[in-house]
């Protein structure tokens, strides 16, 4: 079993930002974590998969997300940031388990 996360260094600009992890093979993803700097910052998160396709989207959420919700995956997905009411830093983490 192999463990991958993905820990960018992110900081919105215009309430946007996103980003594509590094292509992975056969993984189940085992959490989707980001925090806003202030406790007053709303945003969208979106994962994209390969083929353009939305497999994860949480809407209008305030200060944090932790979904411990595995999904499989594989190939390069994209981890977007939307919407967001403050152009701040955010603490991204998705971790990969591969070969599960």
């Amino acid at each position: 079993m192999i463990i991958h996360r993905f820990n960018p260094s992110v900081t919105t600009a215009g309430g946007e930002w996103s980003s594509n992890t590094l292509k992975l093979n056969g993984c189940l993803c085992q959490q989707v974590y980001l925090k806003s700097a202030s406790d007053d910052t709303t945003f969208d998160l979106s994962i994209l998969d390969k083929n353009d396709i939305e497999i994860r989207k949480i809407t209008s959420v305030s200060e944090t997300v932790n979904d411990l919700t595995p999904f499989p995956c594989e190939g390069m997905l994209t981890v977007a940031i939307s919407n967001a009411t403050a152009d701040e830093a955010f603490t991204v983490l998705l971790c990969f388990i591969e070969n599960y």
